[in-house]
Formats: structure tokens, C-alpha cells, sequence
């Protein structure tokens, strides 16, 4: 396997990983009409998954929310899919 192919398979698993964790923790949820994720806001959910995290990974609290915070930067507050068929 390529080294960009094997640093690609982390990245993602990475970014699984980190999306599992703020899921079960509730600082993301899933949009029941649409399936897009959004961030919930919640501070004490964030603080969840990083212990979450630190268990699973063995990493520093500052690594662990750092990779957490990254990916939940992706996310809006608001579904795309709902935020379109409101303004329709």
C-alpha cells in the first residue's frame, strides 16, 4: 500500500473515531429527516467525549480536544436539508 493510501485510511479512521465519540456523547447529533450531522453546542457533551477520548487513546486532554474540536468545526448548528426546505 502507497503512503498516501495508508495516510488516508488513518485520517479517516481518525475522523471516525472522533465522530463516534460526539455522537455518544451528544455533541453531534443526527438530523432525523435528513441524516446530515450538526453540532449540538454542548459544552459538557464536548467535555464527555474528550474523557471519552482520553480513555480510548491514551492521549493528553489538549490532543484529544484539539482532534475533537477539528472535526466538530465541520458541523452547523442547523441541518442543511432542513435550513433548504424551510426556505422553500
Amino acid at each position: 500500500m502507497s503512503g498516501s493510501k495508508r495516510l488516508l485510511e488513518e485520517i479517516q479512521e481518525e475522523r471516525a473515531w472522533a465522530v463516534q465519540l460526539l455522537l455518544d456523547a451528544g455533541a453531534l447529533a443526527e438530523c432525523e429527516n435528513h441524516g446530515y450531522l450538526t453540532d449540538e453546542l454542548d459544552s459538557a457533551a464536548l467535555d464527555d467525549a474528550v474523557a471519552a477520548g482520553m480513555r480510548s487513546s491514551g492521549d493528553s486532554e489538549a490532543k484529544v480536544k484539539r482532534r475533537l474540536q477539528d472535526v466538530l468545526d465541520e458541523y452547523g448548528e442547523e441541518c442543511p436539508g432542513c435550513v433548504k426546505n424551510a426556505a422553500d
